[in-house]
Parts: C-alpha cells; structure tokens; sequence
C-alpha cells in the first residue's frame, strides 16, 4: 500500500466511522448531522484494527479542533521490509475534517451505489480537505447511503505528476458496516486503480513478464520474497497487476485497550 493511499484511507476513515442518521439534500446538512452523531467516539480512547493485510494501532488524541487519532500501521507477516510499517500517520480532526468538507464541497444528487440510493458530495479541491493530498489528488467524490447514512464509496481522481506508470483514479467500496464497541466501521474495502489502462504498450508488456516471472519463480525465491514482502501482500500485487482489486477485511477489533509499548516511536 502507498503512502498515499495510506494517507487517503487515514481521512476516509474519519467519515466511515460517523454514521449519518437523518436523511439530508445539502452538503451543510449532511455535515451537521455527521457532526451530531459522532459522541459516540468520546469513548474510545484506543483501538486495534486486524485486517487481512495489516494491523493498524490508533490513540485518541484531543485538540482544539476537536478528537483526531494518531496511528501506526504494521503490514502482515513483512518485518524486516521497507512495507512492515507506516508510522506517524494521524487522521485528522474529525470536526475540521467535516467542516473541510462542508466549505470545499458541493452537493450533486443521488446516485446508485450497488443497492443503495445515495447523496452525492463532490470536492473539487482535495487539498482543502487535507494538505497531504496537495498535487496529488484532482477531485473527490463521496457517495452516502441515503437510508444507511454511511459512507459506500469514494472516487478520487490523482494528477499525472509522476513518470512511469502510475494510476490515474482511485476507488474505495466500503461494505460490511458493524458497530464494535462504539466504533463504527466497515469490516471489508476493496481498492481499485486503473493502473492498467494507465500503461504504455512496453510498460504493459513488462508488467507482463513480471507477472511471469512470479508464476514460475522456483519455490525457495518465492518463499524468500513472501518473507520480505508477506504473502498477503504478494497476492494483492499480482491481483493489482491483473487488474482485480486490492480487499482489506477487518477480523479482529479491539477498542480501549492498551497499545503496545513503544508502537508509536518504531522500538
């Protein structure tokens, strides 16, 4: 997983986890009553998210915007790897967030999403809502269940600013919502790029071979890459090559227990 698309996880997450529970036709009102629902988060100080792919550790820290967390990814079964973690990654204030989106965004409609009906919220600017998405992002789109009020899916756009190939969009499907203690959030997102129609007929031949070449790796240099890389991961990069999506499932939450010594300073 990029950087980036850590950072993009980090701020979607802040909207998955504030359920909306009255039925809203502006963004402002959207907004307020995203803002109403989240008390339920006063509650948790700490949580530990095990997925499919990596375990996630967040501490709730207060501020003048209001409660943000600050958290550490560890990816599955990759120690040793420049991929075994991310941290000092903290999701933002959720009241500034919401605001962000409130000023920066704009109301488009209904739109299915599978079997749901839902509120369309469009932000030209990424960057308003997080300075971290800076050239990074073009636009965003919010799709919200408009009888569920969560979060199903975010669309998002990403500048050509890079060489060599590189996805052009980004889309995130979240399913699966439980509520585990007071915390909200969808137990399974699947990430899909176009990565593949972004590719020149070279590059796309390469990718090609590469893909070869993990097929018949001989098993002992297979085995010594899912040692650096953690299988799950391997997996997820040849589906990624192939087009298919990268799915993150939750099995495990714990909420308001304590971290591991250490989990935020890399010991």
């Amino acid at each position: 997983m990029t950087r980036l698309a850590s950072r993009i996880l980090a701020v979607l997450v802040v909207c998955a986890v504030l359920p909306v529970h009255v039925q809203a036709q502006t963004v402002q009102s959207v907004v307020d009553a995203m803002k109403a629902q989240q008390q339920h988060l006063e509650n948790v100080e700490t949580y530990i998210l095990t997925t499919n792919l990596y375990t996630s550790y967040h501490k709730r820290v207060d501020s003048d915007t209001g409660p943000q967390y600050r958290s550490v990814t560890r990816m599955t079964g990759a120690s040793n790897s420049p991929m075994s973690g991310m941290s000092g990654v903290s999701s933002p204030s959720q009241l500034a967030h919401l605001d962000r989106l409130a000023a920066h965004a704009t109301y488009a409609g209904t739109e299915r999403v599978g079997d749901a009906s839902c509120h369309v919220l469009e932000v030209r600017d990424p960057s308003a809502l997080d300075e971290a998405y800076g050239d990074n992002l073009t636009s965003m789109t919010y799709f919200i269940d408009a009888e569920q009020h969560v979060p199903v899916r975010y669309h998002a756009e990403i500048a050509n600013n890079t060489e060599g190939p590189a996805p052009q969009s980004m889309t995130v499907t979240l399913t699966d919502y439980r509520t585990i203690d007071g915390l909200t959030i969808p137990f399974r997102m699947e990430i899909k790029t176009d990565l593949g129609a972004s590719l020149s007929e070279p590059e796309r031949k390469q990718m090609e071979t590469l893909q070869k070449q993990l097929e018949q790796m001989p098993e002992a240099q297979r085995k010594q890459m899912e040692r650096m890389m953690g299988a799950e991961q391997l997996k997820q990069l040849q589906a990624m090559m192939s087009g298919k999506p990268t799915v993150i499932e939750v099995q495990e939450v714990s909420v308001n227990v304590p971290l591991p010594e250490g989990i935020f300073d890399g010991s």
